[in-house]
């Protein structure tokens, strides 16, 4: 749940936050409900790829992503051989990336590394929300 601002904020800080695979590939959290879809709103693959379309709710209403992801694979000598994929993301029970390749981590992405790393959550600040975070592996 992103905050409540002034309608005189700027759009880049209504709420600015991002949740982050392997701790490297972020899809955006912001409040653009009433902007067009764009490469660093809500639903973008940030800076890789705006959403298919917007689909966040405004201001103090919960969201609710379902992020499917294929994590980058690598030999065994740790060469990556493929980049990760957001493979379908669902924003309030709209489709915003289908079968996004991703050739590198996201800026403020940590560095790409193979095998298991973490999810984060980041807030620039904010007092966004977060709840029900969900992690089922998959092969």
């Amino acid at each position: 749940m992103t905050p409540k601002l002034g309608p005189q904020t700027d759009p880049k800080w209504r709420g600015n936050s991002g949740i982050y695979l392997k701790m490297s590939y972020e899809m955006q959290v912001l409040e653009t409900h009433d902007l067009p879809a764009m490469i660093d709103g809500c639903g973008a693959v940030y800076e890789v790829k705006a959403p298919l379309v917007v689909a966040c709710f405004d201001q103090l209403m919960w969201n609710t992503y379902e992020i499917e992801f294929k994590a980058p694979i690598y030999d065994a000598r740790g060469t990556k051989t493929a980049n990760a994929r957001f493979t379908k993301v669902v924003l309030n029970g709209k489709v915003v990336q289908l079968d996004t390749e991703v050739p590198g981590m996201t800026r403020s992405g940590q560095p790409e590394a193979p095998g298991p790393q973490p999810i984060k959550l980041q807030d620039h600040q904010h007092t966004v929300q977060f709840r029900n975070i969900w992690a089922i592996p998959r092969n």
